[in-house]
């Protein structure tokens, strides 16, 4: 499956000096690992963002509650988060236990129809929350499951946690690798079953769960200070500022550079998932009348992360270019499947309703 956020186009790191990323995990996409592109691993350099602010939060002191509370703080879409988040939480076998969810964005109204499933209060959903530390200060250890292909970077959200002394237990992802170091500043796992077990050892554990959190808070102070963080950037233009200047060209997949044609949102929104657009690409070629039932059926079953309304998906290209005709065409495609398949799912629930 195409990732959204492992897209990185050939186009636009030729056209760079420096390529920024804000994870050491860029370090492992194909265009850098390649040694026929060592030229492309030469311009990548990092920078720690974003970086904590220490005055905002002050000193956060944990709050005396009951039972035991799981936090997460985050992006609540199943194009994020693990989809099975809410099945490996009620999993988790701890008296009194609270999962406390802030946010107000993304699936939040699909998760929280599917928590009713669940034993009622055991899923607190806060909504957007300003003050997080708020929440910080009465939780006991922050779960943080994303699914394998989120288009995470900096994760804010696990440094702010750490921040705060809390353990972290968080999937094993590229990107939280570069942030955790397992079983020492917080618990990295591979499945379902293992996010379960380690949430259960360390309320089992409160010593462990100090030591982790201890430790996470440490290394934050130490790495995610703004002053270094902002000193790591300026470096990076001082770098940049060095370089001479030369003329450069944007190498395009399309040919037609024409920024007054109606179609130039379909075309950078193109541009812009490089060779793993292909049948986005192919439907353009071919017009929307000339575009294959092949081409349609791929277009209609694209991953999760395109149906969002932002993070590069298409209907954010549709949002800034609403009169675009093949934009609305592969909206039109993908929207009409989505019906058809919640349609179906309900059929299906509904058959399985006994009669009363």
């Amino acid at each position: 499956m195409r990732a959204l956020e492992n897209i990185v186009t050939k186009s636009v790191v030729e056209f760079s000096d420096i390529f920024l990323a804000t994870t050491k995990a860029t370090r492992k996409h194909p265009l850098f690992q390649s040694e026929v592109n060592v030229q492309y691993s030469k311009k990548l350099r990092y920078v720690t963002f974003p970086p904590i602010s220490f005055e905002q939060f002050g000193t956060i002191q944990p709050k005396a509650h009951e039972g035991f509370n799981i936090g997460y703080i985050g992006t609540l879409d199943y194009s994020k988060i693990h989809r099975n988040f809410l099945s490996m939480s009620a999993a988790i076998d701890i008296p009194k236990i609270k999962f406390i969810i802030c946010d107000s964005s993304g699936d939040k109204g699909k998760v929280e129809l599917e928590a009713q499933n669940y034993d009622a209060g055991k899923f607190q959903f806060m909504g957007f929350t300003e003050n997080i530390k708020s929440i910080l200060e009465v939780l006991d250890v922050f779960g943080y499951p994303l699914n394998a292909n989120h288009y995470g970077s900096g994760e804010q959200a696990i440094s702010e946690a750490m921040y705060a002394g809390l353990p972290v237990v968080a999937f094993s992802n590229p990107p939280e690798q570069e942030i955790i170091s397992h079983n020492k500043t917080g618990i990295l796992v591979e499945n379902e079953q293992s996010y379960t077990e380690a949430i259960k050892a360390l309320y089992l554990n409160p010593s462990e769960r100090t030591r982790i959190g201890m430790n996470a808070r440490r290394h934050v102070m130490k790495h995610f200070d703004p002053l270094r963080c902002f000193q790591e950037l300026e470096s990076i233009y001082k770098e940049i500022m060095g370089f001479d200047k030369r003329y450069r060209t944007f190498n395009t997949l399309i040919g037609n550079s024409d920024v007054s044609r109606d179609d130039l949102g379909a075309r950078l929104f193109i541009e812009s998932l490089g060779q793993q657009g292909s049948e986005f690409l192919q439907s353009y070629e071919r017009g929307r009348e000339g575009s294959s039932d092949d081409i349609n059926k791929n277009i209609k079953e694209v991953e999760i992360g395109m149906k969002m309304i932002t993070k590069g998906s298409l209907f954010q290209y549709l949002y800034f270019f609403p009169d675009d005709a093949f934009l609305n065409f592969w909206a039109g495609l993908i929207t009409s499947a989505s019906k058809r398949q919640r349609r179906s799912k309900t059929l299906v629930e509904s058959s399985e309703t006994p009669p009363v």
